[in-house]
């Protein structure tokens, strides 16, 4: 293994680095970079307190704690020790961060893996995430499975597959997920949930468990209110609950086409890495809009009684004290609404207008999903 060793002027430079192969950077004290290769020598330029540092193939790499790091590279990278801000332009491997600071992933193709991150937290990731102490805010844009636990601030999550939460300590959080959610609610004073369900929901307060299907859900209990709002194509679990006058009401309907389109998307999330997260988030926004129009269609062509008759017979209502829940909706008051779209933010690329094509072409999905697909696009905001 070459050691190279590179004084610096500064113990808190920018620092750009380009990596061909795997790479290990780790945050130590001091103005100096060294770097470890079986390679040939880096190739660093320092003007100011800028330094661009290129490697050409596998690297290990330990540097000022307090640098301002961005990082692009090839293979596997592992980021741990750091202080400054780390921003991940591009990985083309699997992302590994520990005990590190503020931290954007622009693009991580593979799997993403982080512990103890001081700051906030945005990631764009291709594969899994499994995410386990953030000390301000997440938000995650994943194409796989979302392993979220420890967020003291609010949290954002569009998913192509699974999410599982838990130990939420912010005042709000936001899932858009293609497949099924569960989320560990242990602690909680209180609570203020609404979900767009495409499968079941599962509700665990003070070890009494109530079911109910798919359709539009409102739960609310507590003295202190977080906010949870879920989109899901599958199944959601609320467990953990210990809330003595939680109330539960809903509105059902059979959309069992939602469902499957649900099941559709989380399979092809696996396999389409940042396309399959964007995919995932479209979930609750058709949901939504399904809903929205039900709503609609009710006040439009009832009167009041015969609106309100309706709402009786197509929801339900339930408190694990089994008292009446007191947020019936008046005449006129609208149905439980979902998630908020997501801003626009690009278009959709010729990579991704080709993968919805190849799934028409293979009967994933329908015509008129492509062009649901292609709209919910649109409007999927990426971290930039």
């Amino acid at each position: 293994m070459n050691r190279y060793e590179f004084p610096l002027e500064s113990d808190s430079p920018q620092i750009i680095l380009q990596a061909q192969g795997d790479v290990t950077v780790q945050g130590q004290e001091g103005a100096v970079l060294v770097v470890e290769s079986l390679g040939p020598e880096p190739s660093l330029e320092q003007t100011g307190a800028t330094v661009t540092l290129s490697c050409a193939q596998d690297c290990q790499i330990r540097l000022p704690a307090g640098a301002q790091l961005t990082v692009s590279a090839a293979g596997d990278t592992t980021i741990r020790q750091m202080t400054g801000p780390v921003r991940v332009e591009a990985v083309s491997g699997d992302l590994t961060l520990a005990h590190v600071g503020t931290v954007k992933v622009r693009k991580c193709h593979g799997d993403l893996t982080a512990q103890d991150v001081a700051g906030a937290f945005a990631a764009n990731v291709g594969g899994d995430a499994k995410v386990t102490g953030v000390a301000q805010d997440l938000r995650l844009n994943t194409g796989g499975d979302a392993l979220v636990k420890a967020v003291a601030g609010n949290l954002s999550i569009n998913a192509g597959a699974d999410v599982t939460l838990s130990e939420l300590k912010g005042s709000g959080a936001k899932v858009n997920v293609g497949g099924d959610v569960v989320c560990r609610l242990d602690g909680l004073a209180g609570l203020k949930a609404k979900m767009v369900c495409g499968g079941e929901l599962t509700v665990e307060n003070n070890g009494e468990v109530i079911c109910y299907g798919m359709g539009v859900h409102r739960l609310k209990g507590g003295s202190q209110t977080p906010s949870l709002a879920i989109a899901a194509g599958g199944d959601v679990q609320l467990r953990g609950l210990a809330l003595p006058d939680l109330q539960v009401q809903g509105l059902s309907q059979e959309l069992g086409e939602l469902g499957e389109l649900g099941e559709k998307l989380g399979k092809a999330g696996a396999g389409l890495g940042a396309v399959g997260a964007r995919l995932g988030a479209l979930l609750g926004q058709r949901l939504a809009r399904k809903f929205s129009s039900l709503a609609q269609e009710v006040e439009i062509e009832m009167g009041q009684e015969k609106k309100r008759e309706h709402w009786i017979k197509g929801t339900w209502s339930a408190g694990f004290r089994h008292e009446p829940a007191d947020d019936t909706p008046s005449a006129g008051s609208p149905a439980p609404d979902s998630a908020e779209e997501a801003p626009a933010h690009e278009p959709v690329s010729d990579q991704e207008r080709m993968v919805i094509l190849r799934m028409v072409s293979e009967g994933t999905i329908t015509a008129e999903e492509a062009e649901q697909l292609l709209a919910a696009l649109e409007n999927y905001e990426e971290i930039e």
